[in-house]
């Protein structure tokens, strides 16, 4: 179980990182940055709550 923590630990940090990116970003469209903010998101989301999987 530990190993699932620290992996998902990990998935959230890259996450967060890629979420400054985008925010950063100069070159994407507002449309992109909205959806890829939803994606990430959705994403970290899932993360913390696996269980509802289904629903997201």
């Amino acid at each position: 179980m530990a190993e699932k923590d620290v992996e998902a630990s990990k998935i959230k940090e890259l996450t967060d990182k890629l979420e400054e990116e985008i925010s950063l970003s100069y070159y994407l469209k507002p449309g992109t940055i909205t959806v890829s903010r939803d994606l990430i998101k959705a994403l970290q989301d899932l993360l913390e709550n696996p269980e509802n999987w289904e629903e997201n």
